[in-house]
């Protein structure tokens, strides 16, 4: 089963269903909507997540193209997918034909199991919600909102597009994003997340600060008193060893020196339950075009090979550049490349994206191609492969967001990027 897409775009505007908030919809409904081979599982309180990020270089991809969104959410319950580049930066009053033409497909693709709760644009990013019909009573979109981080915050061609969304109980945020482009931009990409991530923060809607609050309180409440037991407990068996009369127990709150430590936090600490933030981040790899270029075909060729792709193969989509036998630099295997990764070393220094997790990345990089080919760029710029489209999530683990794939799709290649998805199991509050 599937239940939301989002496609990258925004504008203030509040969107509000009357099937996902009609009369007699409960928030707490997922409890009595039992799916098929989970009843009684922790997985009977979830959802399933695809979200999809797309660079399509101004150019609409034929339908088999994104054919594999098919198959992607069959067994999905929630898609969120961000597109970049649909249209040129052209001012216009209305949407553009190929916006139109996108959103179609889109259409056509999910097919009739899935409804649009939600779309907008901004410039030249995109982002829409859709989600399964079986499951439209328990999601309600509160608003769409853009921020601009183009020329002087004004021009539309880079920034992020946030979605703040209920399911049942549990509060989503999916932001769609197109950051600064350019090897050395480094510090503009981080700047642009903060940009984003600081003002979709001051958005999130009063009543889930107050919800937020609230749990807060009640979690506290809990741990001071599974600490207050936990403390007796132990100073009444000291007591009865030594023959003295026990002494009162002293509260212990989570973190901090006197208990266990508090949780890592989200970009918008406990405020959003689940968080997905995904797009053309443009973050580069620290390598030079030969090393990185040589690295990646040695490696994925000789995965070629050993999945019965066959060296020839390997060697006629990486462009002729793959020798069978030649270790390069950094080619033990991709971890080795993406130690170089710019958005690696910015999340570990704490620079951008605190408190979001990724999933391992797998994929061959989804930028820079041929249009049409499996070539790396081959133009007069020779730009260096990179993993420019992520998507990462917050809180990552069994009680909040599970990875269960992250890849890209190289056979859709009408763009100069690949497109790349992810689907994870999300738990949803009690």
């Amino acid at each position: 089963m599937c239940f939301l897409l989002v496609v990258a775009a925004a504008a203030s505007l509040i969107l509000s269903l009357p099937t996902a908030s009609g009369a007699g919809a409960k928030p707490g409904a997922a409890a009595s909507m039992k799916r098929p081979g989970r009843e009684g599982s922790d997985e009977d309180n979830s959802v399933e997540v695809c979200v999809l990020t797309w660079n399509l270089a101004e150019e609409s991809p034929p339908a088999d193209d994104l054919e594999f969104l098919r198959q992607a959410t069959r067994e999905t319950d929630l898609v969120a997918v961000g597109v970049q580049e649909i249209e040129n930066l052209k001012p216009r009053r209305n949407e553009g034909g190929r916006t139109r033409e996108w959103r179609r497909l889109l259409m056509r693709t999910l097919g009739r199991d899935f409804v649009r709760v939600g779309h907008h644009a901004m410039g030249a990013v995109q982002l829409t919600l859709f989600a399964r019909r079986e499951v439209l009573d328990r999601v309600k979109v509160i608003k769409l909102t853009e921020v601009v981080c183009g020329v002087g915050n004004v021009l539309q061609n880079k920034g992020g597009i946030g979605a703040y969304v209920r399911v049942d109980r549990t509060t989503f945020l999916f932001v769609a994003a197109h950051l600064a482009a350019h090897q050395g931009k480094v510090e503009e990409r981080n700047a642009g997340y903060w940009r984003i991530a600081t003002t979709l923060d001051q958005e999130i809607p009063p009543a889930w600060v107050t919800h937020a609050s609230r749990k807060r309180a009640k979690r506290a409440k809990a741990a001071a008193a599974a600490a207050a037991v936990a403390a007796a407990a132990t100073s009444t068996q000291e007591s009865e060893e030594d023959g003295e009369q026990p002494s009162p127990p002293v509260p212990r709150l989570p973190g901090g020196r006197g208990g266990p430590p508090a949780p890592p936090q989200g970009p918008f600490g406990d405020r959003v339950d689940r968080v997905f933030f995904f797009g053309d981040l443009n973050y580069r790899v620290d390598l030079s075009r030969e090393d990185l270029e040589l690295g990646v075909v040695s490696i994925c060729g000789r995965r070629r090979a050993a999945e019965g792709a066959g060296e020839g193969k390997g060697e006629r989509e990486a462009g002729g550049r793959f020798r069978p036998g030649i270790t390069y630099p950094g080619t033990g295997d991709l971890d080795s490349l993406l130690d170089f990764d710019q958005l690696t070393l910015a999340r570990s220094r704490g620079a951008a994206f605190k408190g979001l997790s990724e999933a391992r990345v797998t994929f061959e990089p989804s930028y820079k191609y041929d249009k049409g080919s499996q070539h790396f760029d081959t133009s007069r710029k020779m730009r260096p492969p990179a993993w420019t489209d992520r998507i990462l999530f917050s809180p990552a683990g069994p009680l909040g967001v599970s990875s269960l794939a992250y890849t890209s799709v190289p056979g859709s290649c009408h763009s100069d990027h690949r497109p790349v998805y992810a689907k994870f199991r999300v738990r949803l509050s009690d």
